[in-house]
């Protein structure tokens, strides 16, 4: 988060620029005032594009709160992950959520910063319109056993 200090030496050193670029055009065009118009409003819109167009800053907490849940992530998708098949991504949430239970809550971490998280561990994964990734799926657990709906009865 910038210090009022800083905000204001940035604020200074943008009019000072900003007053030097206008007295340097001013005279190069000899006084015509029209140049100075058209750049106001042309600069203006850049601006407003800029502005729309930059990403969201996060705070210092957020970042440290990102870097946590990106390391749990990191170690059950090195435990629990493989790089080869395919899975449903709510196959790796429910999984991931129940080894780390402070993650049960969706208000604390959202499934999509978790889908942001699947692909930053594993970038060649691909997310299908469905909800599957290729390239990722869930590893055995060993010692468990695996129960199909048939020798369940349903």
């Amino acid at each position: 988060m910038e210090r009022p200090s800083e905000r204001l030496a940035i604020v200074v050193f943008f009019a000072a620029c900003g007053c030097a670029v206008t007295y340097g055009f001013d005279t190069m065009f000899a006084g015509e005032e029209s140049w100075g118009l058209s750049a106001g409003i042309g600069f203006a819109m850049l601006s407003f594009v800029a502005e729309l167009g930059s990403p969201t800053r996060y705070t210092r907490e957020e970042l440290r709160t990102l870097e946590a849940q990106y390391e749990d992530f990191r170690a059950f998708a090195d435990a629990r992950l493989r790089r080869a098949g395919r899975c449903h991504v709510t196959e790796i949430s429910s999984a991931f959520r129940r080894a780390h239970a402070e993650y049960a809550d969706v208000d604390v971490l959202s499934e999509s910063d978790l889908r942001t998280m699947i692909l930053n561990w594993y970038p060649n994964a691909e997310r299908t319109s469905g909800g599957y990734y290729k390239n990722v799926s869930l590893a055995e657990i060993p010692g468990r056993t695996k129960t199909t709906v048939k020798e369940l009865g349903l």
